[in-house]
Order: C-alpha cells, then structure tokens, then sequence
C-alpha cells in the first residue's frame, strides 16, 4: 500500500517528520484513512460527537472447563520453562501466556473448535449480555480481539443471539472494508 520503505522514507516520512510538510501528511492520511478506526477526541469534527469515556471493570470466573485446562497448561509448561533459558525461555513464556489468554477467552480458540460455545465461557456470557444491553438502547458498540479465530467465534455467537455484527480483520478487502466502516458510522 504505501510501496517500497527507502522510498516511501524519502518522499514521505522524512518531509512530514522534518519539514511538517502538511500537504504530503494530508495525502498520506487520505490513503492510510480506510484502515483506522480511531478517532480522537482532540479532532475539532469528532469531540463534540463523542460521550465522555467510561471504564467498568467486569470481573468473571473461569468455568470448569477453563479452570481445568489452564491448571493443564501451567502444570504442562512450568518445567519446560523453568529448565529452559534465553531465548528457548522467553518463546516458551510466550507461548503459555497466549495459551492462557486464548483459554480465558474461551476454551474453543485454545483448543481450535468452532462449536459449542454457549455456556463454556462466563466471559462470552458477559460480554453477550452487554452487548444485549447496548443493541437494546440503540447503540453500537466496537469489540476488539488479537485473535481473528476468536472474532471468528465471536460473531458467529452474537449473530445467533440475534445481533448484526460485522468483522473487520487484515483480511478483509479493501472495499469491503470502506463499506463496513461507512456501515458502523
């Protein structure tokens, strides 16, 4: 998209960087602009659009099912990771810590599955009824995950709870992507 890095240093970052030069940042937005979603409130057209941030904390319990396979996990990896050292060491942390993560999620991304979801996961649970909540004041709402196979489950869950979700991930073409953006705003 934005071509070959030496280039694109040269003729676009350098000038913007040095020389503000805010007729090539202009068109560098113009072409970036498709692929962000975040707005800011500093920008004059946006702030007077947006309600004041909120933040609650939602704490969930992890079911049977994820408790047993995150004591799994652990059990499995502590003596790898506590022989190994190094860079062998950091993958293996790695490693855990995105198992665990994808278990807190939900059990079907860490194991790979597709089906069932209901009842697996209280943090599924939670955020389906939020969602619920939103939809029914006449809101829209973004939810973001790191894990294209988890927004994958994801919006097949809340569709069949009835609410009309749509995906935006890498993959997804350009156009299509302008028309899901245009769509939620």
């Amino acid at each position: 998209l934005l071509g070959k890095l030496e280039p694109f240093q040269r003729e676009v970052a350098t000038p913007i960087e040095r020389d503000r030069d805010e007729e090539i940042a202009a068109r560098l937005a113009a072409v970036v602009q498709p692929f962000l979603l975040r707005r800011r409130k500093s920008d004059p057209h946006i702030a007077p659009d947006l309600p004041p941030k909120t933040e609650t904390d939602h704490f969930v319990g992890l079911t049977v099912e994820q408790a047993t396979l995150y004591k799994a996990v652990v059990d499995e990896l502590r003596d790898d990771v506590e022989e190994a050292d190094g860079f062998d060491r950091r993958g293996l942390v790695l490693k855990l810590l995105t198992s665990l993560k994808q278990i807190c999620n939900h059990p079907a991304q860490f194991l790979g599955q597709d089906d069932p979801l209901a009842g697996r996961s209280d943090k599924l649970d939670a955020v389906t009824d939020l969602l619920s909540v939103v939809v029914d004041e006449g809101e829209a709402a973004l939810v973001f995950t790191q894990y294209v196979h988890m927004g994958h489950l994801l919006g097949a869950h809340l569709e069949r709870a009835g609410l009309d979700t749509q995906f935006l991930h890498g993959g997804v073409p350009v156009k299509q992507r302008e028309a899901m953006v245009d769509r939620f705003q």
